[in-house]
């Protein structure tokens, strides 16, 4: 909703094998009747914030097969929707094409053809975990945590449809983080933990969110801060400037993938007992090992096997 207007709305749909225009297999399939965004709020990502909520929603409650129809002329959508993972697999009577998805909850393994980003990509939410991923906690503090995230500011990440306003990198599956941290990530579809830092709000103090990471670009000015940020930052233009990205002293433009946030969110006590953190939480960028990185996972429930 933007105030009392329906900016976004997505109408689902359950279905069967034998009543419907899915030709995936599978015994639970889930039909997007409607995706439609309102003309006056195109811009803000709102077709990526639905999009996000309908495959989180058929993840977790265990659907098969995930599909729509489209036409032809539809060119953003279409992108979306193939960036993701659907395929066009066939036309319907009338004209209308469409698009797949097939959903899995097993645990998604590495394959020689394919990097880890693309492949959490085209199976989104799914993420590759364990022996041969990398992972790393990522500390944020309050503010920018619930620009980020503001489905969790709100706590409403469950619901399909959640007030999360309208802020563009609170609406967008793929984001970007700003840092100076002197850690080196490298391999796309590393994870990245998103710790919260003490706040107010809660969660507080806690693992909150799993990102996949795509790649690190460095900004070595203001003006290649907003080019490589693009509408994905949660700092306003003053905050960019304040930065102070130079040749001397770059800002890293991390790229990511919002994939999960955990639920409940890790705190602070269960990361020191597991020793995920040790001594207390981290001030910058920490490399986790694979235990580490398991325990964190083993405590959230993602709807597919980690």
């Amino acid at each position: 909703m933007d105030d009392d207007s329906v900016a976004g709305l997505v109408v689902r749909k359950d279905e069967k094998p034998d009543d419907t225009d899915a030709t995936l297999s599978g015994n639970k399939i889930l039909k997007i009747c409607t995706f439609k965004v309102r003309a006056e709020n195109r811009g803000v990502k709102l077709g990526e914030l639905l999009l996000k909520q309908v495959l989180w929603y058929a993840q977790s409650n265990k659907h098969d097969v995930v599909y729509l129809t489209t036409f032809p002329e539809q060119a953003t959508l279409i992108s979306l929707l193939e960036y993701y993972g659907f395929r066009h697999t066939h036309d319907n009577v009338n004209g209308e094409l469409v698009f797949e998805k097939q959903l899995e909850r097993s645990h998604l393994r590495p394959t020689k053809d394919m990097s880890l980003f693309d492949l959490a990509r085209e199976n989104y939410p799914r993420f590759a975990t364990g022996i041969g991923v990398c992972a790393y906690a990522i500390p944020i503090q309050g503010e920018f945590h619930e620009i980020l995230f503001p489905e969790l500011a709100q706590r409403s990440q469950l619901s399909l449809f959640g007030d999360t306003g309208f802020l563009r990198p609170g609406n967008t599956i793929r984001k970007v983080y700003l840092c100076r941290a002197p850690v080196r990530i490298s391999q796309p579809g590393a994870l990245l933990f998103f710790y919260k830092g003490k706040s107010g709000a809660q969660p507080s103090q806690a693992i909150t969110t799993v990102g996949v990471f795509e790649e690190v670009k460095l900004a070595r000015s203001y003006e290649d801060l907003r080019r490589l940020a693009g509408g994905r930052s949660v700092y306003s233009d003053m905050q960019l400037r304040q930065l102070a990205a130079t040749e001397a002293r770059p800002v890293k433009v991390i790229n990511f993938l919002l994939a999960a946030h955990l639920e409940p969110p890790v705190p602070l006590a269960n990361l020191l007992a597991n020793k995920v953190f040790a001594g207390g939480p981290p001030q910058s960028i920490k490399t986790l090992v694979t235990a580490q990185q398991m325990s964190v996972l083993n405590q959230g429930s993602l709807g597919f096997t980690v």
